[in-house]
């Protein structure tokens, strides 16, 4: 049942074009398993004997209300040391042990942390969704699942189980340059059978006992201030359709993290996103106009903070490291035009006649290299990437008949951005 839940999975991290890649489910009767990857030092050499944690992060709320010089609470919830290959295997005691950092949104924010024997030291942050079902009207906590994992394949997942799963974050590599790429290069997918499936194709784990040797205290250093977020892109390549965008509570986006040894401007590297969801406390309602010819870049504002994490060893010596994230969603709505539109393949696009309309809901949007203006304070610009749900979801109106393309996929599949164009394209 776990290989069949491995090969379904894998096609979700497939169709998400996420990376690291998604990987095997894991009921509460085998490890609760959220993290798999390997450390290696500079030469790409496998460590041995390297600490690896994961560090959780409080809700949203709290990190919204800190202000620079205030203390934050980062919670070890998982802990171990590399093999003599270098691998490492995160496994949680209790899914419940999540549910403070996931107030508010059901995400909980880690930051995945190695530190080899020298005192080499590397960070990541990803994110997870906590998914709760109501038995006897009491809240049950189901999965742990990626915070961009559309809702139906959610329910197929979670549907008929009669224990927790737990979706990790598998293919991370770790070391003194920062996150590498994936290890796993073979994973199955749904064409291997579940009874096909070698063993060897998974990362070895043993059992090393857990390392904790040092102790950390984390700091708001500095609030980088309103940075602005790229949430959406469109086109309408004539006067004859429209498009607009909608961005409410519950709009998903997945934003890039920075890290650095120094924290000072130009030290930098994007390392990992977190993912936070548009919450306002039903206050503010975020809306774009509506545009017509010309490609529209829509934007809002996310609030980032450096956080500085102090760390003395046990054994001597001390370590700093900062992390540039996003603390919470501060709203506004802004629209850049273009004249040049991207290129959309006529197999990707659709007819559609007068008077008739399109709303994208689902699928994943693209990821904006660039997408966080972030350059200004730390050096770098991050990625940002809003999926298409029922909160944020963009749509085009014809009021003559035209084509609905997609630059990389069909429009009702995953067509990454959307053009609405007076003529198919001849190619």
């Amino acid at each position: 049942m776990l290989k069949r839940l491995m090969a379904a999975l894998v096609v979700v991290g497939g169709s998400l074009s996420l990376s690291p890649t998604m990987a095997p489910a894991e009921a509460s009767g085998t490890p609760l398993t959220i993290a798999i990857g390997r450390v290696v030092n500079a030469l790409g050499v496998p460590v041995s004997g390297a600490s690896v944690e994961l560090q959780m992060w409080p809700n949203d709320a709290t990190l919204d209300a800190a202000q620079e010089g205030d203390p934050i609470n980062l919670v070890t919830v998982a802990s171990a040391s590399t093999t003599s290959g270098g691998d490492f295997q995160l496994v949680l005691p209790r899914i419940s042990d999540l549910a403070p950092g996931a107030v508010g949104d059901n995400v909980v924010d880690f930051s995945l942390v190695a530190t080899s024997p020298n005192g080499e030291s590397s960070r990541f942050a990803f994110s997870r969704r906590l998914v709760n079902t109501s038995v006897l009207g009491l809240s049950v906590i189901e999965a742990l699942v990626d915070p961009e994992m559309p809702q139906n394949l959610i329910n197929t997942l979670i549907s008929g189980l009669t224990q927790q799963v737990v979706v990790p974050l598998t293919g991370v590599l770790l070391g003194s340059t920062g996150i590498g790429g994936i290890i796993d290069s073979a994973l199955p997918t749904a064409d291997v059978a579940a009874d096909e499936v070698p063993e060897s194709e998974f990362v070895p784990v043993e059992e090393p006992e857990p390392v904790v040797d040092k102790a950390c205290s984390t700091y708001v250093k500095k609030d980088y201030g309103q940075r602005v977020t790229q949430v959406n892109a469109a086109g309408v390549g004539w006067s004859g359709a429209t498009t607009d965008f909608v961005y409410t509570d519950g709009a998903m986006s997945t934003l890039g993290v920075g890290v650095s040894t120094s924290g000072s401007y130009g030290s930098f590297k994007a390392s990992g996103t977190s993912s936070k969801e548009r919450t306002s406390s039903g206050t503010l309602s975020t809306e774009f106009p509506l545009k017509s010819t010309g490609y529209w870049s829509r934007k809002t504002n996310f609030r980032y903070k450096k956080y500085e994490i102090f760390c003395v060893y046990y054994g001597g010596g001390s370590a700093t490291q900062y992390e540039a994230r996003p603390s919470n969603y501060s709203g506004g709505a802004t629209t850049y035009g273009s004249t040049t539109l991207p290129n959309t393949p006529r197999d990707y696009c659709v007819f559609q006649e007068t008077g008739s309309g399109a709303t994208k809901a689902t699928s994943t949007a693209v990821t904006w290299t660039n997408g966080v203006a972030l350059s200004g304070a730390i050096g770098i610009d991050v990625s940002a990437r809003t999926g298409y749900t029922t909160d944020a979801k963009v749509s085009f109106k014809f009021k003559t008949q035209g084509w609905l393309c997609g630059t990389g996929g069909d429009p009702g599949g995953t067509p990454r951005t959307l053009v609405a164009r007076k003529y198919r394209p001849t190619s």
